[in-house]
């Protein structure tokens, strides 16, 4: 079975959003069926890692993230998602 890949960025084109982390987070959920499961374990993953960071939970909200970037790709029948994105408060 082929490879197939989804790639989505969403978010401002700036370099940096006020407030923001000017420093960017990523990670990665793998290992499922079925592809919701698995961005949803990278986000999950990257909630983790920046509120184990210096910027803490305040900084750790997904939906409030910007410059984010989605990369989800299926081999086989499991999918992997990379995800990175700057934390803002």
């Amino acid at each position: 079975m082929g490879a197939v890949a989804m790639l989505l960025a969403v978010g401002p084109t700036r370099a940096a959003v006020p407030g923001c982390s000017k420093t960017g987070f990523t990670a990665e959920g793998y290992d499922t069926d079925q592809q919701g499961k698995a961005l949803g374990a990278a986000i999950f993953a990257w909630t983790k890692r920046v509120a184990a960071s210096s910027l803490g939970d305040r900084f750790a909200d997904w939906n409030r993230a910007q410059q984010k970037s989605v990369d989800c790709r299926k081999t086989g029948i499991y999918y992997t998602c990379t995800i990175s994105a700057q934390p803002c408060p």
